[in-house]
């Protein structure tokens, strides 16, 4: 065909393009303020959605299971850790930052501190919108922070406050999760409601009858330190607490920690609670979350269908004061318990403390160890060892105790206490 004969087609072309332009912009003229507000709905709960960080970004440490919406984070003066849990409404401000007002002028815009102004807010904590909190304060667990409210102190467990400052208002209960008062052996205690295990056998036995805590109890005096690593509620914690030592006593679950903290709190006891799991380095871990028995929660380990949570990492020698006599380490920590020891290393030495230690062979194989390896590295510590719950085997080749402790029957199987003496 030639050039000449294209013309036609080329204008008819031209001209059915402008007819589907025209076609086009006439519907986006017709759909475009319903475009138009949905984009800015979607921007406007983005917004709502997005926290903002002023300061080094490191020193925010959030819980996968916060909530905290279009908070303002200021960390220019300290950290600020929000716990598991914890759900803030819109429009609040967490401030470490602050001036010296006593500096005049341009001097009082820098005369600022770069550290000492840590906040924490625990596990369950609601702060209402526009809130504000100033550093250093911790706020307790499950403490209702009322909207508008300034917090300038720190705010008790199940505590709600209002106004500026802040002042407690009522008690929303005993601020922990939920929970039965059961008169036990040690005392009344508070246990979770919903656990399957430990809450039933507790309330059956007013007690632990287990041969574990008679060695604490043997062991537990008056003016020693004893460090219970895995403390849960803290049973353990008032057997030795009772008998007249000090304690610190370390658990990564933010609701173990909740009831922890009360039922030290309703015996008075000298107890020092630190939140997390006793590790090998610092930093956070995971904390695979078992919803039936709160002493089943493993720190460092992925198990399909089960929750996870981001808790803090601690070593022994950190949180145990440098003075402290401590004559008994408990470990109880779900096939984790070398691993807590290897953060213990100044506080072995220094104290050759006994050591009661849960042996699970099946669960150090789950989490990629080896069982002889463990036993190993307790002899290189120079400690002998002795099976709480069997004695005939004490002198057991490993192997030979690895395979005996996997085939004990129930209720106990798969498990024992060794108690650990230092042998000089």
């Amino acid at each position: 065909m030639r050039v000449g004969r294209l013309r036609p087609v080329k204008s008819l072309r031209d001209a059915l393009g402008r007819r589907v332009h025209a076609i086009i912009d006439a519907r986006i003229a017709e759909r475009w303020p319903a475009i138009e507000e949905g984009l800015a709905d979607h921007l406007r709960q983005a917004a709502l959605r997005e926290h903002q960080t002023f300061g080094p970004p490191e020193r925010l440490h959030l819980a996968p299971t916060a909530e905290v919406n279009d908070a303002l984070f200021n960390t220019v003066s300290g950290s600020i850790t929000v716990a598991d849990y914890a759900f803030f409404g819109h429009g609040v401000a967490i401030l470490t930052g602050a001036h010296d007002i006593e500096q005049l002028g341009t001097a009082r815009r820098t005369a600022i501190p770069l550290t000492g102004r840590d906040i924490e807010i625990g596990a369950g904590a609601w702060v209402a919108s526009r809130a504000m909190v100033l550093g250093p304060c911790r706020i307790g667990e499950n403490a209702v922070v009322c909207a508008g409210a300034v917090v300038t102190a720190d705010v008790g467990a199940g505590i709600m406050v209002a106004g500026n400052p802040a002042r407690p208002i009522r008690s929303l209960g005993s601020g922990i999760p939920s929970a039965v008062d059961v008169e036990l052996d040690v005392g009344r205690m508070y246990l979770h409601s919903h656990d399957e295990v430990i809450t039933p056998d507790l309330i059956a036995a007013r007690g632990m009858l287990d041969s574990d805590m008679a060695e604490l109890r043997a062991l537990a005096t008056k003016g020693v330190t004893v460090v219970d690593v895995g403390a849960n509620i803290g049973y353990a914690t008032l057997i030795a607490a009772r008998a007249g030592a000090a304690v610190v006593a370390i658990e990564p679950h933010p609701f173990n920690v909740a009831l922890l903290r009360a039922n030290v709190a309703r015996h008075g006891a000298d107890v020092t609670v630190v939140a997390g799991a006793a590790w090998h380095t610092t930093g956070q871990t995971t904390l695979a979350v078992c919803r039936s028995n709160s002493g089943d929660h493993r720190a460092g380990t992925v198990i399909t269908g089960r929750v996870e949570l981001h808790v803090a990492a601690v070593r022994i020698d950190d949180v145990v004061p440098a003075n402290a006599s401590v004559s008994v380490i408990k470990l109880d920590t779900q096939a984790t318990e070398h691993l807590a020891l290897a953060g213990a290393s100044e506080t072995l030495d220094r104290c050759r403390p006994v050591l009661l230690v849960e042996f699970w062979p099946q669960g150090i194989r789950e989490r990629g160890g080896d069982p002889t390896r463990v036993l190993a590295g307790y002899a290189n510590l120079g400690y002998g060892r002795r099976v709480v719950e069997d004695q005939s085997l004490d002198s057991a080749a490993d192997e030979t105790l690895i395979t005996k402790v996997h085939e004990r029957p129930a209720p106990f199987g798969g498990f024992v206490t060794l108690r650990l003496d230092p042998l000089e």
